[in-house]
């Protein structure tokens, strides 16, 4: 999949290997995705942005499972970890937060971490 960062309320997307377009991304206008992440299962994706949110998706239906907070800045890096169970995020004044999966709460990993 080929993700096209775009400041609008539709993130375009393509099939990296057909080159097909796959149903795109309905983003609010606050939150544009600019980083993203799926699970290695390939069932959930995460987008972060400019507005310091992160939001959490089902892929196959596109739905938004939830929107998380705790931010103060932009979202410049997400990734979950290899077994699913949290997800790293880290915004642009280089804090690094860990969401622990299924949607708990973020624990702090660092205050800032080296970029």
């Amino acid at each position: 999949m080929i993700f096209h960062n775009i400041l609008d309320s539709e993130v375009p997307l393509l099939d990296a290997a057909s080159g097909e377009e796959l149903k795109p991304l309905q983003i609010d206008g606050e939150n544009e995705a600019t980083h993203l992440a799926f699970s290695r299962d390939g069932k959930h994706l995460a987008t972060g942005g400019v507005g310091g949110i992160i939001t959490l998706w089902e892929w196959s239906s596109r739905r938004r499972l939830a929107e998380l907070v705790g931010h103060g800045r932009g979202i410049n890096a997400v990734a979950f970890s290899p077994d699913g169970s949290s997800l790293a995020t880290r915004d642009s004044a280089g804090l690094v937060k860990r969401l622990r999966l299924p949607f708990v709460s973020f624990v702090p990993s660092c205050a800032i971490c080296p970029r």
